[in-house]
Formats: structure tokens, sequence, C-alpha cells
């Protein structure tokens, strides 16, 4: 059952499962409901909530049904609304398995790493090198979740529910074994999709950016440098997307500090 399965990884993480959501450090929400109508609302609600009380919160959009395999679509136009930026950590790709096990080892990285170098939300007094090597720190983790939440929702959402539907329908309408491409039909479909995945680049990543790192510098994101996308196993079922970002960092916090 997936409530057992969200246990089962909650455990494998090293986390501990509490029932009141008040013992929580992090709360981890598993959007099940895409066939219900309503609960994408609700549930975003819900989650907006939650992040405006200051609370850390994980998401997993899983496909109850495994058809898409992919993020739903209604739920994520209403979570881009909300800002990707804001979750700690975020999946929504092929099984329910590899969604919850890609989302919860993200989140718990990102907000063990907040919780070690972040600043305090009162000035406390710092020795400046400190300060230089928390801000250093920071400023790559905020990249490295921009990069992190951009490659996945260009390959959870915007390859698997949009592009890929219209790549089989490519692939199919010249008769070839979607499941099993010949090299030149796997470039054939690499061809047709990576446009329509990099148009949506900039609308993706200004839900991401900038990362809501509390009392540290904000990396902007606005666009990348490259870009790319490749079917690694001559399939539609799995694709390779990566590229660099173009950032800039927005502000630096003021601290005050002691002579060494």
């Amino acid at each position: 059952p997936l409530r057992k399965t969200v246990s089962f990884h909650i455990k494998a993480v090293g986390a501990t499962e509490v029932s009141d959501e008040k013992d929580a450090d992090i709360l981890f929400f598993v959007f099940v409901s895409r066939f219900e109508s309503g609960k994408a609302e609700s549930f975003v609600r819900e989650i907006a909530k939650n992040i405006e009380s200051d609370k850390r919160v994980i998401l997993a959009d899983v496909d109850p049904k495994g058809e898409i395999q992919g993020a739903d679509i209604e739920f994520t136009e209403k979570m881009r609304n909300l800002g990707f930026g804001r979750l700690a950590g975020y999946a929504s790709w092929n099984t329910a398995g590899n969604t919850i096990g890609t989302a919860l080892p993200h989140g718990i990285m990102f907000s063990t790493i907040q919780s070690k170098y972040g600043f305090p939300k009162k000035n406390w007094t710092m020795y400046p090198r400190e300060v230089e090597q928390r801000k250093r720190i920071l400023s790559r983790v905020s990249l490295a979740q921009t990069w992190f939440m951009l490659n996945r929702l260009l390959d959870d959402y915007v390859y698997h529910s949009i592009v890929r539907p219209k790549a089989i329908t490519f692939a199919k309408d010249k008769t070839w074994n979607v499941f099993r491409f010949e090299s030149e039909q796997t470039r054939a479909v690499e061809e047709f999709s990576s446009p329509k995945i990099s148009e949506a680049v900039w609308q993706n990543l200004n839900s991401i950016s900038p990362i809501f790192i509390p009392f540290a510098s904000q990396s902007v994101c606005e666009n990348v440098d490259t870009f790319s996308f490749i079917l690694p196993w001559g399939r539609t079922f799995e694709a390779e997307i990566d590229f660099k970002l173009n950032c800039k960092i927005l502000n630096q916090p003021k601290f005050k500090l002691k002579k060494l």
C-alpha cells in the first residue's frame, strides 16, 4: 500500500515519522488525488498555509494509476503559481517508489544543509570567517537547489506530461516501435522533443528562482546558457536533461561581527 511505502521511505532516509504534525520538522505531502475534482486546489492551499507558517515542505506528486507517470498538469500549474522555490524537495516521475525516493532525499538534504549552515533569525555575533564560509556554502546550495528543481520540472512535468505524449504520437505515425528506437529514430525524436522542452525553461525557472533561504543571499536565475535533451536508452520512457544556469546574487545579508 502507498501509505506503507511512504513510511518505509521515511525510515530509509533516517527520518522519524510522527503522528502529530506539530512535532514535525518537515512536512511531507504526497498528492495522489489528480482524478478527484477540486483536490488540486485544496491541496495547494494546504501546502501554502504551511509554507506561510514557516514549515519546510517536501512534495511528491504520484500518478495513482500509472498512466502518465509524470506530473499532474492542473496540480502543477497551481503549484507553479505558489512557487516551487518555496519547497524543500519535489518529484513526480515514474513509479510511486521512484517519485517518493527522489523527493524525500532531495528535501531532507536541502533542509539539513539549511539547518547546519543557515543564518539564525536573530542577529548572532559571528566571526567574519564563519559568515563568509556560510555565505559561500548557501550560495552553492541555492544554485544546486535551483538546478535540481528545474530539472525535475522539465523532466517530470514538461517532458513526461506535455511533450512525451506528442513524441509518442510522432513516432507511432512513422510506425516506429516506441519501446526500442533505432539510433536514427532516437535522434529524430530527440530533435522533435528538445525545442518543445527548452521553450518551457523560462516559465518554469520563473516559478523557482529565487530559492527561499531565510536570511541568506539569494541567487536569481533568469535563463540557462546551455541546454541538452537526449533519450539515453532509445525509448521515450526515460530522458536526460542537462543545462547550465545563468544566475546572479540578488542581495547579501548583514550581520554584527566580532573582530578576530
